[in-house]
């Protein structure tokens, strides 16, 4: 394979909300569509509840899903009581990469781009 060859990836597209059904979630159909119209493949999707056990049982299942390469997530990240997205991601990760959500802030800031890591539910979030 050379260099620059391209390669697929599976992914997961999860969206966060205790508001949205597979009928109404612009955001993550608006990932499905960008990573489908970038060569990649979504081979999980799934909606769930802003509840801290359900998000966390869900990421450590697809975390072991051998049919997954990457999860991108949208949603609970608000300031409401009941957007917890990143608090249950703090009890999962391995390892914490100082730096990079700054990094990413910075090109957010300077380009005017968000990235759909952990972000808002707002479909126009996920298309830049």
């Amino acid at each position: 394979m050379a260099e620059n060859d391209f390669i697929s990836i599976n992914i997961a597209v999860v969206t966060v909300s205790d508001t949205r059904e597979l009928k109404n979630d612009k955001s993550g159909d608006t990932l499905v569509n960008r990573i489908t119209e970038f060569g990649h493949k979504v081979t999980v999707r799934e909606i769930v509840k802003d509840d801290f056990d359900k998000i966390s049982n869900l990421f450590v299942k697809l975390l072991e899903n051998k049919n997954v390469d990457v999860i991108i997530s949208t949603g609970g990240t608000g300031l409401t009581g009941r957007d917890i997205t990143p608090e249950v991601m703090k009890t999962i990760f391995e390892k914490n990469i100082d730096g990079f959500g700054e990094m990413f802030r910075w090109l957010s800031y300077k380009k005017n781009w968000y990235f759909c890591f952990t972000i808002k539910s707002f479909s126009r979030s996920c298309k830049r």
